[in-house]
């Protein structure tokens, strides 16, 4: 029986003191993904928001927009606990300059990623549901994220569209040209 808390929309604590998740909770956070507006839903294993660090599981669907962003003063990494993934990378343009598929560890793609420095980046979903334990350094305060200008926000549903077919085809051309270049 899942033991978790709703703490916001598509936002989930674990009601033990000292943070857990069960399949049963896992379930309930991807059932939860597939109706959110946003494609997306999590289970907080940090209490609060000055934490460090900030560490979550995070259930994306396909569809679902990541927007490309940057942190500053935090490294983040991921790991990969179900699904697949690409982590695309940018310049300050907008251009792809880099795309890691992030899958689990018995998929043979890379399962870990660690991001140091502030480039901009997104995660796309490959096929169903991606599954990943991402961990920021903390606290966490909005001043610390930029979203990349040429990036359409959110709210933006018909943009956000565009884009996202855009950044499909930008990405199969990046794997064209990585493997025939």
């Amino acid at each position: 029986m899942s033991q978790l808390l709703s703490k916001s929309p598509h936002s989930y604590q674990s009601s033990l003191p000292f943070g857990s998740l069960d399949r049963s909770g896992m379930q309930v956070v991807a059932d939860d993904a597939v109706g959110a507006a946003k494609l997306r839903s999590r289970v907080l294993c940090h209490q609060g928001l000055q934490d460090s660090p900030q560490e979550m599981i995070i259930c994306l669907e396909p569809q679902t927009y990541i927007r490309p962003h940057r942190h500053f003063g935090r490294a983040e990494s991921g790991l990969g606990l179900s699904g697949a993934a690409d982590a695309v990378f940018f310049d300050e343009q907008g251009a792809i300059t880099d795309v890691w598929p992030i899958g689990t560890y018995e998929s043979g793609l890379r399962f870990f990623y660690r991001i140091q420095e502030p480039v901009f980046h997104c995660l796309v979903v490959r096929g169903g549901p991606f599954v990943f334990h991402e961990v920021s350094t903390g606290p966490f305060t909005r001043e610390s994220t930029e979203f990349a200008p040429w990036s359409p926000p959110e709210d933006d549903a018909a943009a956000v569209a565009a884009y996202l077919d855009d950044l499909a085809r930008r990405i199969g051309e990046f794997y064209y040209a990585r493997k025939h270049g």
